[in-house]
């Protein structure tokens, strides 16, 4: 409960909660002016994390001076609140609830690019941008709020929140496969507001929380230009760039954005008789099959890459390894086709293994192919660390914050329950009492999640480093190698012949298979 005054502010009402907290319209009595001031729950006060957050937002925040993001006035640590600029008026997600003016929808963008522009120049990553913190004031004015803060979720219930305000499809498919997410995120995000305040709709189909995850992973929308009608020229490759699946192509950044944004402008601006159309988009490439593939939602579309604009970077292939990347090719074909197994990438320290499966993972993940990755350390293994990282880091894509929740294994295979909370809208078939009682337990229920998620989209596991692994992962990846023959799952594990340490366990878990090469 807040009281009618903390430090010299007067609370007024209540503007709205999240999962960190709550805000509240205040007067700061010694300067006269209204205020938006941020409160850590309650129960969250004595949460050392919840307290470092809110000091990073205001670090953040306090580097910020732009007309397009709101100001920080002031951050009270022993209090537990952030007193921000207040904007009068509504957000962007209410104004979306009925159709919005083009030219009034590409201008709104055009401000929340030029917010991100300047964030985004002094490093400071969003992170959830979304229309609901986009404020509309009754003056006109557009500002970005929320920067920086990572929010703090415990639940399903609360994932499942955050489905019926949008929050999950704008979200990128690197953030979802828990590979991290830098600026190239916001950027994403940014093409899904785009297309949503144009269309009216967002591009991702899905009623639940797994459906949207798994649309923004393996659909390509409809075309904007299809989608809208008289769309200015420039905003269908737009939407397209920005919403590229691949963060290295992805449009570059917001500077390079707010030029498609201000030739929009211009179109729009013109006498109707005056405008140029956009041609119709070109019919979608024929999708690649693969011999005995299950049908999947989505294909895969086959599209030439947009010609660059100054300041964007092109990479270029990898060469060399033809003949090894042909025979991944068809492993991953017949992975998706239903035929699993151990892939285990063998070489000396700088043979390029992990630059050979980087490429891997950018080839495939155009034909909408989860990659979750954990890798192994010479000191200061966990048990099951690698697993477990992988695990995470999907586990905080799926739920905006979860990392927090997922059991620390250090031995305790008890503490496997853990996992539960977050991941049961993956897995409800846990044991009864919640937590497996035996080793065995721990590895039907670790394979049974795998193999639950390669029901939905095909999934390899990337594991680094397998060299330095510790007793638990080394068990547990022999029991999955001998486990997902008949699934869409790929164990893909990098190795080192000169490290000794777990070399005979290894040859047992990664077999050489006569009738298939199984090794590269």
């Amino acid at each position: 409960m807040i009281a009618e005054q903390v430090s010299h502010y007067k609370i007024l009402g209540r503007l709205g909660a999240g999962a960190m907290g709550e805000v509240f319209r205040a007067e700061d009595v010694r300067l006269g002016r209204t205020v938006a001031l941020k409160f850590l729950r309650p129960d969250l006060l004595g949460d050392e994390r919840a307290r470092q957050r809110m000091e990073f937002e205001a670090r953040a925040a306090a580097i910020l001076n732009h007309p397009h993001i709101t100001t920080l006035y002031e951050f009270d640590a022993g209090e537990g609140f952030l007193s921000f600029e207040f904007v009068e008026g509504e957000t962007l997600e209410d104004r979306l609830e009925k159709p919005m003016d083009m030219l009034l929808a590409v201008q709104t963008c055009l401000a929340i690019c030029r917010g991100l522009a300047h964030a985004h120049g002094r490093n400071v990553v969003h992170r959830d941008l979304k229309p609901a913190n986009v404020l509309i004031g009754k003056d006109g004015s557009v500002k970005l709020s929320d920067f920086g803060l990572a929010k703090v979720r415990d639940a399903l219930a609360q994932a499942t929140q955050e489905i019926a305000q949008g929050t999950p499809a704008y979200m990128a498919p690197e953030r979802i496969s828990g590979q991290g997410s830098d600026h190239r995120g916001d950027l994403f995000a940014l093409g899904v507001l785009v297309y949503r305040a144009l269309a009216g709709k967002l591009p991702w189909p899905g009623e639940s929380l797994m459906e949207v995850l798994f649309a923004v992973l393996q659909h390509e929308p409809e075309p904007l230009e299809t989608a809208v009608p008289d769309l200015p020229p420039s905003l269908g490759e737009l939407v397209t760039r920005l919403m590229d699946k691949e963060p290295e192509t992805r449009l570059g950044s917001a500077n390079l954005a707010e030029t498609y944004l201000l030739e929009a402008e211009a179109w729009l601006l013109l006498p109707p008789e005056k405008r140029v159309k956009a041609p119709p988009p070109p019919p979608p490439a024929p999708a690649v099959p693969v011999k005995g593939a299950k049908a999947v939602a989505g294909k895969a579309i086959l599209t030439p890459a947009a010609p660059a604009r100054d300041g964007e970077r092109a990479e270029l292939p990898m060469i060399g390894r033809d003949d090894e990347m042909a025979t991944m090719d068809r492993l991953i074909g017949e992975m998706q086709g239903g035929t699993g197994r151990p892939v285990l990438v063998r070489g000396t320290a700088g043979a390029g293994k992990t630059r050979f499966v980087d490429e891997v993972m950018k080839r495939h993940r155009k034909d909408r192919v989860l990659f979750l990755r954990g890798r192994c350390h010479q000191h200061g293994n966990r048990n099951f660390g690698a697993l477990v990282d992988a695990l995470e880091g999907f586990a905080r894509g799926v739920v905006d914050g979860g990392d927090r929740y997922l059991a620390d294994l250090t031995g305790d295979l008890e503490a496997i329950g853990g996992l539960l909370p977050t991941l049961r809208m993956l897995l409800d078939d846990a044991p009864a009492g919640g937590q497996p009682k035996t080793r065995e337990e721990l590895w039907f229920l670790l394979e049974s999640l795998l193999k639950r998620i390669a029901e939905v989209v095909p999934l390899v596991l990337v594991v680094d480093d397998l060299h330095w692994a510790d007793e638990g992962t080394v068990a547990l990846t022999w029991h999955l190698g001998r486990n997902i023959a008949e699934s869409r799952l790929m164990l893909l594990g990098m190795f080192r012949p000169a490290a000794r340490a777990n070399r005979a366990r290894w040859c047992a878990a990664f077999p050489r298979r006569r009738d298939s090469r199984s090794s590269t």
